[in-house]
């Protein structure tokens, strides 16, 4: 039988048959398992899972034109959600007897799937929705059916979908947060979120945009070096802003009150003399130093009474300053609107150098410095080269292991043992206090025990304790001795 790519595509394949049985998210291959006679009643039995599934239905339907009736089953829990049910409603919209074809849905279908042959399938190809019946029905009805012998056309096969790289992938839209060491680290990784989850959308300077609602940056060293040391495509960095010349600029722009005549504002100007008369940073200053407690230390921008007329009002809209109670100071820089691949490098660069003064002048470490972008934004000329440089500087260059330096979790670290029965799974902190403890049955339970309630920050972590949960479970059904972090030895098969 002819199926397209079914080494990705799985489906249970059965004897020649002019019915094919859909499962929509029940697992066909279990079906099967549990009723042995699905291979005889269905050519072909497969699940749906999302609207994508859909399309691949369609192009094995055209493999495969002595398919005449499609039996659609829905009924277990998971096909019955809202996620669960969109891939057999969107099937059922797409034909229905009575009125043809469903225009919107046909929008959804792979691009690549010819109408003509499309409409052919819809034409010949009966889908009936059996989902309110229970398997063993589903069986008694597939028995009643006729068997026919014919095909409506030659198989056809069409082209594999073409993804566009600036396609977005579906997300959820608002409010992503990432975290780097330095900036570069922490600025690529917000640029590979607006890249992949970018919605496009008009900006009213007349160009597209991907845009991203509202995206947290955090740069936790206020080391700038790395900037200056990265080993990027030369003619990048000039784009996106690294270049000696204009990261002097930046690195004054935030603290120099002048304001050349030809402009409207200057980040300096507004900070350190709005409304020609107050200097927001030595107010910082003396606030924090008068109390290290303070919620006041907070600096604006944005003035309402000029910049609601102005074409082009400050980007960088406020900040703000906090002490932690390690005495470390920390900024957080709030930009209305962020052009996240031209501007938002240099624009880091110039914070940290507000966070070093500031920390300077009321004698504390620097601490973090949180960049909110609210609009966060990428060009429609910058993403072929925005993707460029995430290729070469990301995406090529994943630390695939786990590193126990570099990946420590700053919310504890987790200690996996096996006693008696159950699996343990301790958080201690720096000094070894248990912070957090839990017993289960499973590493399934345990794992997601600590997902759910957030109790890590990094997501290699807790992807290392659900490998070392599972040796462990592993461990205790053979017999073995766990030991943590140390590769499982299975008769000749070692497990790390």
């Amino acid at each position: 039988m002819d199926l397209y790519h079914k080494e990705k595509y799985k489906v249970v394949e059965g004897i020649p048959s002019s019915v094919a049985l859909c499962t929509c998210w029940n697992d066909p291959f279990m079906i099967a398992n549990k009723h042995p006679e699905v291979r005889k009643l269905f050519a072909i039995t497969g699940s749906l899972y999302s609207r994508e599934g859909v399309s691949i239905l369609l192009r094995n339907l055209a493999l495969n034109p002595s398919i005449h009736t499609v039996l659609i089953w829905g009924k277990g829990k998971l096909s019955q959600t809202a996620i669960g049910s969109k891939g057999k409603d969107m099937l059922l919209r797409l034909w229905d007897a009575g009125r043809g074809p469903d225009l919107d849905t046909l929008q959804e279908i792979q691009k690549e799937i010819d109408e003509i042959v499309l409409e052919l399938i819809l034409q010949k190809v009966s889908f009936i929705d059996l989902s309110e019946m229970n398997f063993t029905q589903v069986l008694e009805f597939a028995r009643s059916l006729e068997v026919k012998q014919t095909t409506y056309m030659s198989p056809v096969q069409f082209p594999d979908p073409v993804r566009e790289e600036d396609e977005p992938f579906p997300s959820e839209q608002t409010n992503f947060s990432v975290r780097g060491k330095t900036i570069p680290e922490a600025w690529v990784k917000a640029l590979d979120r607006i890249v992949r989850y970018g919605s496009w959308k008009e900006s009213q300077s007349g160009q597209k945009q991907k845009e991203l609602i509202s995206v947290s940056w955090t740069i936790e060293s206020a080391d700038i070096s790395q900037i200056e040391q990265v080993d990027w495509p030369p003619q990048i960095k000039e784009r996106i802003g690294i270049e000696e010349g204009i990261l002097k600029q930046y690195a004054s722009i935030f603290l120099d009150k002048e304001k050349p005549s030809d402009v409207t504002y200057t980040y300096g100007n507004r900070l350190r003399q709005y409304r020609d008369k107050i200097d927001q940073i030595q107010y910082l200053v003396d606030t924090i130093n008068e109390s290290r407690v303070t919620r006041h230390a907070y600096a604006v921008t944005y003035d309402p009474e000029i910049d609601s007329t102005n074409v082009s009002p400050p980007c960088l809209t406020s900040i703000q300053a906090l002490v932690s109670p390690d005495d470390k100071l920390h900024m957080i820089a709030y930009f209305r609107s962020h052009d996240i691949f031209k501007a938002a490098l240099p624009n880091a660069y110039g914070l940290i150098h507000v966070l070093e003064y500031i920390a300077a002048e009321t004698d504390m470490k620097p601490g973090t410095l949180t960049i909110h972008s609210i609009s966060a934004h990428v060009y429609e000329d910058d993403i072929r080269d925005a993707t460029l440089l995430l290729k070469c500087a990301f995406w090529e260059r994943l630390k695939l292991y786990f590193d126990e330096q570099e990946d420590l979790d700053p919310r504890g670290i987790a200690r996996i043992e096996v006693q008696g029965k159950k699996l343990y799974c301790a958080l201690s902190d720096e000094t070894g206090a248990t912070l957090h403890e839990y017993r289960g049955n499973s590493a399934r339970e345990v794992a997601l025990h600590f997902a759910r309630l957030g109790l890590l920050s990094r997501n290699e972590h807790l992807v290392d304790i659900s490998i070392e949960l599972t040796k462990a479970e592993v461990s205790y059904k053979l017999g073995k001795t766990y030991i943590q972090d140390k590769p499982l030895v299975i008769d000749t098969a070692v497990v790390k």
